[in-house]
Formats: structure tokens, C-alpha cells, sequence
């Protein structure tokens, strides 16, 4: 059916949810639209990421009506060690990525465009977790396949910010921290020798 980039799928996995009651969100979407776009999506709830795949590659005519496709973390943990291409396919009631064999990933998976960055806002102070900021960095350092990648924060104030890298293939998104959780602290002021 379609072929997949291994570095594409595992980029997922940093900010896909590791814990978390929804299950559904324990999975990394894997989304064709009507057009032939593939989109790769991971979310743990305060980080989003999205891929839109460069050329996908088809074994046979792409599907028609588009697909979203639930893909279960460690599946492509296991599937996709190393580099190259791993292929995607349905195999009766169950899909096949690379040689595991899965059930798709139950429930819906959050509405991604929804909280995708429309239009500009006036920036401002925005306070970050730098865990997942963290988390950001190495997914776009993956999927740019580059360790020594600069990423860019777009600091939105109390919106949600964009985490980017060298083009606009792929990007994070993560909510700043509440007000309620941050405590001013400023630097204290060291005496005199």
C-alpha cells in the first residue's frame, strides 16, 4: 500500500502519550486526505506533532475517501529501528507495518487542525516546560535527520507556541504553562568579593 520513511513514523514517538487514560492518544496517527497528503500526528495532550510526508510512495493506487490510521507506539518502536523504508499495508481486519503484524488503534484521535497556528498573534511573555520543549527538539532533530539541528520557538503569549526546523515539513506545538504554576523568581544578586 504505502511506503513510509522510519524516521518519519519514530519522530512521532517523542510526543505521543506515554501514560494516559486516552488510549487513542497512546498512538501515532497516520492520516491520508482525499488529495494523496500523508500526514504523520502524535499528541500527549500539551505537545503536539505533525509531519506532512515528502512524496509518499504507493505500491498501487492510493486510497480513495482518505484514511486516518491509529498506530500503536510500540509497534513502530518495533518496526522502524534503523533507516530506509517500511512498508504499510492492510492485511485482512489487521495492518501490517514492516513484519508486525497490529490491531489499529481504537477511538478518535483529536482534532490536530483545530489547534494547528492560523493567523498571528502579538507576542508575549510565554512560559514553556523544558521537558517538553525537550521532547520537540528531538522529534524535529529525528525527522530532519539532522542531530545538530537549531529548532525556533514562536512564542504566541498565552497561546499555544510553534516549535520549527529547517523547512516547513514538519512542526510541534506546545501549551505554555498556566500562570497559576509559575512562581516570579528573579535572580539574586551576588555581593562583592
Amino acid at each position: 500500500m504505502l511506503y513510509l520513511n522510519k524516521t518519519d513514523l519514530f519522530a512521532a514517538t517523542f510526543n505521543a502519550a506515554k501514560k494516559d487514560i486516552r488510549y487513542y492518544i497512546k498512538n501515532v496517527l497516520v492520516e491520508v486526505t482525499n488529495k494523496g497528503t500523508v500526514y504523520i500526528v502524535s499528541t500527549d495532550g500539551a505537545t503536539l506533532f505533525c509531519g506532512q510526508v515528502k512524496g509518499p510512495r504507493w505500491t498501487e493506487s492510493q486510497p480513495t475517501g482518505g484514511l486516518k490510521l491509529l498506530v500503536p507506539v510500540n509497534v513502530i518502536k518495533t518496526a522502524c529501528k534503523g533507516r530506509g523504508e517500511v512498508k504499510l499495508e492492510k492485511a485482512g481486519d489487521r495492518w501490517l507495518l514492516g513484519d508486525t503484524l497490529f490491531t489499529a488503534g481504537e477511538g478518535v484521535f483529536p482534532d490536530w487542525r483545530r489547534v494547528a497556528m492560523v493567523g498571528e498573534h502579538e507576542p508575549a511573555v510565554s512560559y514553556f516546560d523544558p521537558v517538553m520543549l525537550a521532547s520537540c527538539d528531538s522529534a524535529l532533530k529525528v525527522w530532519f535527520n539532522n542531530k545538530k539541528l537549531y529548532t525556533k520557538l514562536h512564542q504566541r503569549g498565552i497561546y499555544v507556541g510553534a516549535v520549527t526546523g529547517c523547512d516547513n515539513s514538519a512542526f510541534c506545538l506546545i501549551m505554555p504553562l498556566h500562570e497559576r504554576v509559575i512562581t516570579d523568581v528573579k535572580p539574586f544578586t551576588p555581593e562583592p568579593f
